[in-house]
């Protein structure tokens, strides 16, 4: 009899143990694999070739971010602007595995801001460069010599524009 009470009792030890550690409410942590950015303003231009984002001043524009997997342990993500005179924003600490970040653009400092998403542990990082225009900065057209409108191809054609070096 007491062989039965010590192997009930050593039965019943297994399975609260069991059921204790598949409800542990710690389990294991889940490492954040990427940090993926987007740019979701429609005045925020990228330009391929510098590969860099410009928007005029005083332009609000958003940026989304999305922290891969979804279901990672911490998802706090971290801004940093280098220099941070060119772009206002909220708060530098943002807790989310997604989230639309609105910035605005400086009224008074133009130049390229560097603005860095990262995670607590600074493991995944990503950078995206924006510039911040003047109306100085825009190129202005001059507007070709001779321009005429042919019906027959239905196109413009000029003669040659001023300044033009080819």
């Amino acid at each position: 009899m007491k062989r039965v009470k010590t192997y009930i009792l050593a039965v019943l030890f297994i399975v609260a143990s069991s059921i204790m550690g598949a409800c542990s409410c710690g389990g294991p942590d889940i490492s954040v694999v990427d940090i993926k950015v987007t740019a979701v303003s429609d005045n925020l231009q990228y330009n391929e070739t510098t590969k860099e984002y410009s928007v005029m001043q005083g332009e609000k524009f958003t940026v989304s971010y999305e922290i891969l997997p979804d279901n990672a342990t911490d998802t706090t993500v971290y801004l940093n602007l280098t220099p941070a005179n060119k772009i206002d924003f909220g708060d530098s600490i943002i807790k989310g595995a997604k989230n639309d970040v609105e910035f605005t653009a400086s009224r008074s400092n133009k130049g390229k801001t560097t603005i860095e998403f990262s995670t607590k542990d600074g493991s995944k990082t990503v950078k995206i460069t924006v510039n911040v225009l003047s109306a100085e900065d825009l190129t202005v057209l001059t507007t070709p010599s001779g321009l005429k409108y042919n019906e027959t191809t239905k196109c413009f054609e000029w003669n040659k524009v001023v300044g033009a070096d080819g």
